[in-house]
């Protein structure tokens, strides 16, 4: 987003028909890009850290933020316009740095704790599936 602010600056400031197309590319290929990792991501996460019968419901609310994200997205349409795309640019890029933030404060311990995620935590170890008793999963965890 601060590559297509600075972009919309540069577009509103220089002469007619003087800034290329392709130049504008970078900036719809990085937010495509990103939509495509948190979705997946997310619809990963939401799946495999669920339980099994709470599976459809957790994927559900995952999809309700997502729908919740697109109509905040259709209820800025209108103050989207010229001259003020900078500001819409500037605007969602600072909104999402500091939600980057916020989540780093919030989760910066998260790998230190031994909380496991997919089978892999960030302070060092893995769990391995051990044995199924009754739907139940034993994990054990060893050292690297």
């Amino acid at each position: 987003m601060v590559y297509a602010c600075v972009l919309q600056h540069y577009i509103y400031t220089s002469p007619p028909a003087s800034i290329d197309v392709w130049i504008q590319a970078p900036g719809y290929i990085f937010g495509s890009l990103s939509e495509i990792w948190v979705l997946v991501t997310g619809i990963e996460i939401a799946f495999n850290n669920s339980p099994e019968n709470l599976r459809a419901v957790v994927t559900s609310v995952f999809w309700v933020t997502i729908a919740v994200g697109a109509a905040i997205g259709i209820a800025l349409t209108p103050v989207s316009q010229d001259p003020y795309m900078v500001w819409t640019y500037g605007g969602i890029a600072v909104a999402a740095f500091l939600a980057g933030c916020v989540f780093w404060i919030c989760f910066r311990d998260g790998g230190r704790k031994g909380e496991v995620l997919d089978g892999v935590d960030l302070g060092g170890r893995i769990s391995r599936e051990s044995t199924k008793n009754n739907g139940e999963v034993n994990v054990k965890t060893q050292k690297l």
